[in-house]
Formats: structure tokens, sequence, C-alpha cells
């Protein structure tokens, strides 16, 4: 009684840890827990066994933490209950509360209850064309919202801010929300022969699914006008049609084999990936159709949303843990190639909406976006017309759309564990870099006193360093030219040495000049920053400074 932390934290017994471990792995394949590790905790299993199996020997048997005094209790006594139990329905649930405890996984990834793998092996084998739209967000990173911005530039407005009859047109995928390729049936067929079993799974049929994605087959996103758009949560190489990589051969029964790109054939489609920081993507999760019975921390209904959310080894969620899907997301995008991919920060599209839509506008081929049409699509995608709009699936999608909401909720301490599985799982992957500096509460390396109250008691060195930076289409990144080391002599030329050289992969012409005769080459210092003085000091010594102007 009183047990709410891990078994593995427990010393009452000197055999409770091997005991459980061994109990543990005969559970397993029949409980679903995510991981020993984080999801095994006693009470925790014993309700989950009971609920599952209706295993009442359970509670007489393990109902408390055996002490030092006594002995454990009969394993295989359990284990031969447990199965004999194993084919019954839980008392007192339904068969669908049944049928949404198991997790599935595919390729190791977890998927929801609605995954279906024949549409699944249908969109992997899909036949894309050159001006399909395959977009891959992340969970509660902004699917919803880009989906609208898509269809909003391809179907719903005119170039005089006007809409089209498609403006929400339900009888389209993707127009009332998202349409996920593997939450649909394959064909009408399939789905009147199923509607029975399906009936006996979930009390109210198709309204589960049919009301998050509308009431769609997977022929419709097939037949869906061009471009066609699939919008979906699966990523990476192994999760997204195959023959959007470079590689791909088509074998004898129909189905896609991948191989090495100079081998196969060249991939078609185009990806759009979107992407959000990762403290804001768990804040929306946690409160993603109320809180979770968990809470943030864990209680004896679970680990909670947070234990979860870093769970490298055995995430529950839905596609997985974020930093995996961020990952393999990245590996994707330079396997497609810079022509053919899109990323799109949820951050920047709520800095300059409007910006964005011209970049997405432009990498979709589309005629030169109005102002008119820009305005048009800036007011209908906002979240508080999405979630007020009648007949959409978007106000339940949609929470509060904001950037930085996360430093009202947890503290520092679990912000700073996140950073660390940021740092240890994505750091230096140019999709994620970006994502850590809406992912601070400050700036890192502001001085912590105004300079006016600076004496010579002051002492410097307790302040937190500069972060150099770097922008990088339009996004904060750490900057790469910058070497760190512990002599700051070197450190300071090297540095200066890499900025005269522009980064550039080929020889910079420094006797070239302007058309006015003026050097070519200009160079811009803050009189505050630091480098300043060490910067032109080394072109006075490299006799530079009549080849650049500063």
């Amino acid at each position: 009684e009183g047990c709410q932390g891990s078994i593995l934290l427990s010393d009452s017994h000197p055999g409770l840890k091997a005991y459980l471990r061994d109990m543990y792995g005969f559970l397993k394949p029949s409980v679903r827990f995510g991981s020993y590790r984080h999801h095994f905790r006693l009470h925790k299993a014993i309700e989950t066994t009971r609920q599952l199996y209706s295993c009442e020997i359970l509670e007489d048997e393990i109902g408390r933490i055996p002490s030092i005094y006594d002995e454990l209790p009969n394993l295989h006594a359990i284990l031969e209950s447990i199965e004999k139990h194993a084919g019954e329905r839980p008392r007192g649930t339904s068969a669908a509360s049944s049928f949404t405890q198991k997790i599935t996984k595919i390729e190791g990834v977890p998927v929801p209850f609605w995954f279906r793998n024949d549409t699944f092996q249908r969109f992997r084998d899909l036949d894309l064309r050159d001006d399909d739209i395959i977009l891959s967000s992340g969970v509660k990173m902004g699917t919803t919202w880009v989906t609208k911005i898509l269809n909003s530039l391809l179907h719903d407005f005119d170039d005089d801010g006007n809409t089209t009859p498609m403006y929400m047109d339900d009888s389209f995928p993707n127009r009332l929300g998202q349409t996920y390729p593997d939450a649909l049936f394959p064909s009408r067929d399939v789905l009147r022969r199923e509607m029975d079993d399906l009936m006996a799974k979930t009390p109210k049929g198709r309204e589960p699914i049919s009301s998050n994605f509308g009431d769609f087959v997977f022929d419709d996103l097939i037949h869906q006008p061009t471009p066609r758009l699939f919008s979906s949560h699966l990523f990476g190489k192994k999760l997204l049609p195959k023959r959007l990589f470079d590689g791909w051969v088509e074998q004898r029964d129909g189905t896609i084999a991948t191989g090495p790109p100079s081998r196969g054939q060249r991939g078609k489609g185009r990806l759009i990936v979107v992407v959000r920081n990762l403290k804001d993507t768990l804040t929306s999760l946690h409160f993603f159709r109320g809180e979770p019975k968990d809470g943030w921390d864990g209680n004896e209904h679970g680990p909670g949303s947070f234990r979860r959310f870093i769970d490298l080894e055995d995430c529950p969620n839905a596609y997985g843990d974020s930093f995996h899907w961020i990952k393999a997301s990245a590996e994707a995008v330079e396997a497609v190639g810079s022509d053919r991919v899109l990323v799109v920060y949820y951050e920047a599209l709520k800095a300059n909406v409007r910006a964005q839509l011209r970049r997405i506008n432009d990498f979709l081929g589309l005629p030169p976006l109005t102002d008119a049409k820009s305005r048009a699509i800036a007011d209908a995608c906002s979240a508080s017309k999405m979630r007020s709009e009648t007949g959409g699936r978007f106000k339940y999608a949609i929470r509060k759309g904001s950037v930085g909401d996360w430093v009202n909720y947890l503290n520092d301490e679990r912000w700073k564990e996140l950073d660390q599985v940021f740092d240890d799982s994505l750091g230096g992957i140019d999709l994620a870099e970006p994502l850590r500096f809406f992912q601070q509460k400050e700036i890192p390396g502001m001085p912590l006193i105004p300079w006016q109250d600076c004496d010579l008691e002051t002492d410097r060195r307790t302040w937190s360093p500069y972060l150099c930076v770097s922008l990088r289409e339009g996004m904060v990144v750490p900057d790469p030219d910058i070497v760190h080391t512990n002599n700051a002599i070197k450190r300071i030329l090297s540095s200066t040495f890499r900025l005269l050289s522009f980064s550039s992969k080929t020889p910079v012409d420094l006797d070239e000049n302007g058309s006015d005769g003026s050097p070519r080459y200009h160079l811009f210092l803050a009189p505050s920053d630091p480098w300043a003085s060490p910067i032109l000091a080394a072109m006075k010594l490299l006799g530079l400074e009549s080849k650049i102007s500063v």
C-alpha cells in the first residue's frame, strides 16, 4: 500500500526485482505494457491485469508488496489463472474499450486503434504522380492547420480572395479536416462487408472514425481532384509511399520494392514536412480531448504524459515518440532532395503566416499569390476562425494554436530533462536545430544586470556565455562556423578566418571590386560585440583593410 514509484526502486524484498521482471516477461504479450522501466508499476500491473482478464486471484496473491519476511507468491499459479481467463472479455468493460487498449506496432512504431494495415499497405504502394502532395506532420504539430492551408491554396480561393464552389465541400477528402489514409477502409465494398464486425468492436460503428476523418474510403483519396493531397502522421522512409524516394522498383505482383537510389527509378511526388517545438507539442498533446487520468507526472493510472513523451524506448503514444519522428523525417527530407521537399515550421507560420503562404505557394508551383488571396487564406486559416466554423472538424483538433504556451506548465527541472533528451537524440540534426530556440524561456548569454550597473567588482565570468547563432532560411540555428575550444586566442583567430572566408566552398576573389570601384565585400560589426575588436585586428594583420569595407 502506498507504492507510487517504479518497482525497480523498491528493495522491500531481496528477490522482488528479479521476480517481477520475470512476471513482466510473461505478462507483456497480453497486458501490452510499453516498457518495464516506466510502465510496470505494481498497482498499474494489478489493476490492468484484473481489468483485462478478470483475474481476482491477483488481488489476493500480490495485492501488496511482500515484506522481507514473506514468501513470494507462486508465479505459475498466477499465470495459470491468467491463461484461464485470457479469452474472456473483462467484466464491466465494453468490447470497444478492450479493443482500444491494445497497442499495435508497424515497423516498430505504435499506431492508433483505427489504424488499418490493408490501407496502409496501399498507401505504401501508392502510384504517385509528379504533382501529388504528401503532407507528413507530427502529432499535435499543426497537421490540421497546414492541411487547411494547402486546400485553401489549391482549391478554396480564387485570385480575388473569393471562395470557390469547392470551399467546405465535404464530398471531397481533407475538406473539413484531415483524412488519414491509414484510417480508411480500402473501398465501399470492404466497408459494407466489414460493417457487422465493426459494429461488434465499437458500439457506435464507424462514428468514432467518421467524426474525425470524414465518411471516406481510400478510393476517395485516389480519385480526389489533382493535385492530390495525402495528409498523415506517417513519417520516414519506412512508412511513407515507396515511390516518393529514389530507387523504387515495381514487382510482377504490382507491389513496390525499394533499393539503392542508383538502381531503381526516380522518386515522384512532393513532400511537405511540418514540425513544431517539442515542448509546445507535449503541452498540446497533454490537453488533447481532456487531461489524461495519470496527469503530467504519473499516478496509479499510469506514468503520466511527460514520461510517455520522453520515453525513447517504448513510448506508447500513437506514432511513437516525437524525437524519433523528427529524426526519421530528417532522413526522409534528405532522401527526397531539396527540389521536392519543403519543411514548414509551426513557429514560422505563427510569426508571419502570409510570408509562409507565399513560400508554400511557390513550392507547389502555383501562379503568383495575389494579395487578396493571401489575406483571405490567412483569415480563413486563423485558429479562431477554424474553431468557429460550423460543420468542420477543426474544433476537435485545435486548442490554442499558440507558441510558447509550455512555459505555463511543469517546472524547470522537467523542462531541463526534456532538453537533455533533445540534445542526446536530435543534437546536430538540421531539421531539429531551429526548434531548440523556441524551447528556451530566455535568450542565453544576456547580461545578468545592465552595463550601467557594472563596476570593477562585477565578475562577468559567472554570466552565461554568448550563444553564437546564424540565420538559415529565416530560422535561428547554432552557428556552425564558431569553433569552440579552451584556447581563447585560437578560438578568436579560427572564427575570424572562418568569418572572412564567408564559409564559401570556392575561393573568394578579394581583389574583385563593385561597379563603383569599392570593395565587393562588406563586413558588419556591432560595437558591443566582443568579436569586433579581434576581427578588426586580424584584418589589419592580414592586410585586408583595403579589400573588405567594414
